[in-house]
């Protein structure tokens, strides 16, 4: 759909320049149909996901130990201890992107301001689960103020 959506846009282009005109490409079309063939490959209808995050935990008990190492006054029994570690869901970050084109991005200079600017201004972006502030900083410095 995207596809013919954009060969039309490319079509309608080609059809009202002069046969003596040099090779249609990209960069000669107009900025609008540009924007618009950028929308298509790069605007989403849902949420892109940047991050989501689960926290895991795993418990270990370990037997009182024996002698009087320990006290035994009945409150102190077991000792345990507890594991907690975030895990990282790559692939719902990978599925949000997926029907999205976004190696346009990575043409050349002038295409990549373009898309660049049309991915981050169009779309939704969401850090998803409880996380700390790291990873949003993160990936704001990543992207640039620019974007």
């Amino acid at each position: 759909m995207i596809r013919n959506r954009c060969t039309a846009l490319i079509r309608d282009a080609a059809s009202e320049r002069p046969r003596s005109s040099p090779p249609l490409t990209f960069l000669s079309l107009s900025r609008e149909i540009r924007d618009e063939i950028y929308g298509l490959a790069l605007v989403s209808t849902s949420l892109i996901i940047v991050w989501k995050v689960q926290w895991k935990g795993e418990c270990h008990y370990y037997p009182e130990p024996e002698g009087e190492a320990w006290p035994s006054n009945g409150r102190m029994k077991r000792l345990s201890s507890a594991l907690h570690w975030q895990e990282v869901d790559q692939e719902a970050i990978l599925a949000s992107l997926r029907p999205l084109a976004v190696d346009i991005i990575l043409c050349n200079k002038t295409v990549s301001h373009e898309a660049a600017r049309m991915f981050y201004t169009r779309n939704t972006f969401a850090f998803l689960g409880q996380h700390n502030w790291d990873p949003i900083v993160s990936w704001l410095q990543s992207i640039g103020p620019a974007n």
